[in-house]
């Protein structure tokens, strides 16, 4: 564990900053992983802002949509598809186990961020009602 906290004190290019919980960290962790996402690639921080979502053809004969076969897609999207898993595995590495199993159902790096991001403001919310 004690690998953690160095890590979480000093932060580098190819680790995430460390994240075990509180709502009191969270601000700051959020702060730190922002940048952290950023410079990886600015493609990074906005897939993680604005979401990703699976490429969609319509279908042959009806109004709905199908996601595109994989075979199909620019690269453009495979470019979103990349970002967003680098993002979630960003998180992912970022995060204690605690905290990963808050967002191991998510599918998209927004997902788990928007996620985190309720949960610990709510927390700080809670804890600031009077007793």
């Amino acid at each position: 564990m004690e690998q953690y906290r160095d890590r979480a004190a000093g932060g580098s290019v190819n680790n995430p900053p460390w994240f075990d919980g509180g709502c009191e960290k969270y601000t700051q962790w959020k702060i730190y992983m922002k940048s952290y996402l950023y410079a990886q690639d600015e493609h990074v921080w906005n897939i993680v802002e604005n979401g990703w979502k699976t490429p969609i053809i319509p279908a042959e004969g009806s109004s709905a949509s199908i996601p595109k076969p994989r075979k199909d897609w620019t690269d453009v999207e495979v470019r979103d598809l990349q970002a967003d898993f680098k993002a979630k595995n960003s998180i992912f590495t970022a995060l204690s186990e605690r905290e990963k199993l808050r967002i191991s159902h998510c599918d998209t790096a927004k997902q788990a961020w928007d996620l985190l991001q309720t949960f610990h403001v709510l927390e700080l919310i809670l804890m600031a009602q009077p007793s």
